[in-house]
């Protein structure tokens, strides 16, 4: 009814503007028009005021307490929680705190591994079943958990990406902006010694006289952090023997506890996997997420996994990880590519792998340079963190077989840094952001051979790299200012098995990378070589690349990406490569068909060939490329990509302004959502 009334109102009102204008724009001698549209406007306006009393006698009635109501909420998974024991009287505490208006921040202590995060996620669970806040609920990150938190906070409100990433101050204002209108609950799993009240309002959650009811609730490790945070504490405890003893029996299954008597007192942990294999998760602390790839990559450098070629290697990898995950020592990461391990178990493998501290030095895992003392006998150095900028010029470090130094502020090694480094077989140096090159002193490391340099800016390969004739992998995704591989480096390392450059953005180059071509001749020329993750730029310069004249080579690519192509895609054919993972198009502004078809070649019947042509859309695709789990297409005028139907092993579909495509149809499902969440 008061609908309708407001309708009839906002028509009346129409009628008396245009009046209005008639009015305006009638001739000054049109005196009968003038005095008709006058008495018009009279009338209508006597109806506006009849219908605005209606509409206020309706809402006295109809007692309204808002016309506009918030949109429903979105739907809210609940958290998986395994059982638990103990826990539910502390529940029952924070709960009363919660519905306390008095208490606005909430802080669960206790030694790791108790279950505080459990009981997080319980009250998490119970917050979006019975009651109206907006819940943020943020995973632990020792890397940067000031980061993680303003990034869950703008993803929960739907503030774009380019809006917030890397804005400093203005998202914190944006932030408070959003958050003061709320009634919000920000969950904080890990809250670390660098937290105090004062940090929260810095990203711009303000509690203070906010009256709404907004909380905040973490866990940390000690009272001292939520004394800081200026928390309400609850203490979560380890069980006492009794309770603990029904956990396990629990846990364990009583037909397993009743089988062997044996069991209750066992204090020697067994592998049905090689120990190394886990103790080697102690040289990554405080990494949230663990690349599956880069784990195996290392394993094999490392002799763990001793096969034939390195497709068996990482098969038995992954079954690793599998293995792993099911005896509750990992947990699945961010994303099928990523594992996880829990603070504790990742502090346990660390003390196993020093041999119950009968050798301490043996393994080194540190967020600061160490003195110099501590290289000589360790055999694993792992270095992280921003706070290291510089190292030794001159070491004796006979015994180094590993050393990883990631995610610092690094920008040049010393020249004599790898002078007495004899024994080292892995080096990685991923992710070093400053770094800008390398001494030739690397070309020293005779028993090199697996060598990491992705996420680095160096410019320049070292000539002294071709000296490493034992070097089995060659990483360099994500290096954008290294434009050229000097001829015959790849050529002379004869030992080499995989060698990858893909990058994850898009390169916005003048010209092609230098040496395309050359390169991968070069790698053809490779006895042993296995896996091939090239980038490939200027579509002229791709069917050079890939007419190279060998199935050999073909096999071997795992991962293609082939960017920015200006000119006209010709005709392209990349037959023979059924070990293809991995498939990226980004920036072929020609690229708007796709034609996948079975390969007739019967001395490769393994083969498939994907031929390009500018017109109208992707068409029809047979089986083929039975390991192509990911494809990522950004910035093609293509049409639709119904050629990927039949991709048995198809996981990931990427899409990034591709305005064409209007859905999304695979495996007879409808994935709108796919594509629009690239967009």
């Amino acid at each position: 009814m008061v609908q309708s009334v407001v309708v009839e109102t906002a028509l009346l009102a129409q009628k008396s503007l245009l009046c209005l204008l008639f009015l305006m724009r009638s001739q000054a001698g049109d005196v009968d028009m003038v005095t008709d549209l006058a008495a018009a406007d009279v009338r209508v306006g006597e109806r506006i005021s009849e219908k605005r009393e209606e509409v206020t006698e309706l809402i006295k009635i109809g007692e309204f307490d808002a016309v506009v109501e918030r949109k429903p909420a979105d739907l809210v998974i609940q958290m998986p929680v395994p059982k638990t024991f103990e826990l539910d009287s502390k529940l029952d505490d924070i709960w009363r705190w919660i519905e306390d208006p008095s208490v606005e921040i909430i802080g669960l202590y206790g030694m790791g591994g108790v279950g505080k995060t459990t009981l997080l996620r319980k009250i998490y669970n119970k917050i979006c079943e019975k009651s109206d806040y907006v819940v943020i609920f943020v995973e632990r990150s020792e890397q940067d958990p000031v980061k993680a938190a303003k990034e869950a906070i703008c993803k929960k409100f739907e503030i774009p990406r380019e809006d917030w990433i890397n804005k400093g101050e203005a998202i914190n204002k944006a932030i408070w902006n959003t958050l003061r209108k709320e009634k919000f609950a920000l969950m904080l799993d890990g809250v670390g010694g660098q937290w105090q009240h004062q940090l929260l309002e810095e990203i711009g959650v303000h509690l203070n006289g906010n009256g709404n009811g907004s909380k905040v609730i973490f866990t940390a490790r000690s009272k001292e952090v939520c004394d800081r945070m200026k928390a309400k504490t609850i203490e979560v405890e380890c069980l006492p023997p009794e309770t603990a003893l029904q956990l396990f029996e629990f846990c364990v299954g009583e037909d397993a506890l009743n089988a062997n008597w044996e069991i209750p007192m066992l204090a020697k942990l067994e592998y049905r996997f090689p120990q190394e294999l886990l103790l080697y998760f102690s040289l990554f602390p405080g990494v949230d997420n663990i690349k599956k790839m880069e784990l195996t990559e290392l394993w094999i450098a490392e002799g763990f996994l001793d096969k034939y070629n390195m497709y068996d290697a990482r098969e038995e990898g992954e079954d690793t990880l599998e293995s792993l995950k099911r005896a509750s020592l990992l947990e699945s990461g961010k994303s099928e590519d990523f594992v996880k391990m829990h603070d504790v178990i990742q502090a346990m493998t660390l003390r196993l792998a020093r041999e119950e501290g009968k050798a301490e030095d043996k393994v080194f895992v540190q967020e600061k340079t160490p003195q110099l003392s501590k290289w000589i006998n360790a055999e694993r150095i792992s270095l992280w963190g921003p706070s290291i900028e510089s190292l030794p010029e001159a070491l004796s470090c006979h015994q180094l077989t590993t050393l990883l130094l990631r995610v610092t502020n690094l920008k040049i090694l010393p020249s004599e840094f790898f002078q007495s480094m004899p024994a080292l077989k892995v080096l990685d140096l991923s992710d070093n952001k400053g770094l800008i090159q390398l001494p030739v002193g690397i070309g020293n490391l005779r028993t090199l051979r697996y060598l990491n340099l992705s996420g680095t800016c160096i410019e320049i390969l070292p000539m002294k790299v071709q000296n490493l004739k034992k070097l089995q992998s060659l990483i360099l995704d994500g290096t954008p200012l290294l434009l050229t591989v000097p001829m015959g480096v790849i050529s002379s390392l004869s030992s080499l098995q995989a060698f990858r450059r893909i990058f994850d953005q898009i390169l916005l180059l003048n010209s092609p990378l230098d040496d395309e071509v050359e390169l991968l001749k070069e790698l053809e020329s490779l006895e042993h070589i296995d896996e091939i993750g090239i980038f490939l730029s200027y579509a002229s310069f791709v069917q050079k690349v890939l007419d190279i004249d060998t199935h050999k080579l073909r096999r071997r690519i795992k991962q293609l990406q082939l960017v920015q192509g200006t000119d006209r895609l010709p005709k392209l054919s990349l037959r023979g490569m059924e070990h293809l993972e991995t498939l990226e198009l980004l920036k072929c502004l020609s690229l708007t068909e796709l034609e996948i078809v079975k390969e007739n070649n019967q001395q490769e019947p393994q083969g498939s060939e994907i031929n390009v042509f500018p017109v109208h859309s992707w068409r029809k695709m047979e089986e083929s490329f039975p390991n192509l789990c990911l494809v990522r297409i950004c910035d093609c005028p293509i049409k639709n990509v119904t050629c990927l139907i039949n991709v048995p092993s198809l996981q990931s579909l990427k899409l990034s302004c591709c305005n064409e495509i209007a859905e999304v149809k695979i495996m007879g499902k409808m994935y709108t959502e796919i594509w629009r969440n690239y967009h």
